[in-house]
């Protein structure tokens, strides 16, 4: 059976990924690259940005699909790749290598899974490979030691006001 789907926000995504199991899917979408209100939800900190170009970065893109980019743009269009997805099982899992501002050999990986719990949904993160740092192993890890939680409050907040 064929099937259309009109609309590559959240729900269309997750929609034609269970029913491409047994349908032909297509989708159809306006803007040029999918999410919907996904790409819209502004995230400030209390700190600024995490960027690879703190003085010009415009917006970070993660391209939905195994083999997508996930990257840093800046508004002349210049781009720094922080990693890349590795998989892409929406609405369950996402895992992508992580190396903003650094080169491919240093990459660790995280994975980012998605449940029920309760009336929400539980977000576990696991963030691995560090021993790829080398010399840089102390001093980054350093860096991280509250990085996940401060990121993680800030959405958390932005999905409250959502």
């Amino acid at each position: 059976m064929r099937v259309a789907i009109v609309g590559a926000g959240v729900s269309g995504l997750v929609a034609a990924h269970h029913l491409q199991r047994t349908h032909e899917v297509t989708i159809f979408e306006a803007d040029p690259r999918p999410g919907g209100h996904v790409n819209t939800i502004a995230v400030e900190t209390e700190t600024g940005t995490h960027a690879v170009d703190t003085e010009r970065s415009e917006t970070v893109v993660m391209e939905g699909r195994v083999g997508g980019r996930l990257y840093e743009r800046t508004p002349s269009g210049e781009e720094h790749v922080w990693g890349t997805l590795v998989a892409w099982e929406p609405p369950n899992r996402i895992v992508y290598s992580w190396h903003p501002g650094r080169g491919e050999e240093t990459a660790q990986e995280v994975e980012i899974t998605f449940g029920p719990e309760g009336e929400g949904t539980r977000v576990d993160i696991r963030h691995y490979g560090w021993e790829r740092l080398g010399d840089r192993l102390e001093e980054t890890i350093a860096s991280y030691n509250e990085g996940w939680d401060k990121v993680i409050a800030v959405y958390a907040r932005a999905a409250e006001r959502n």
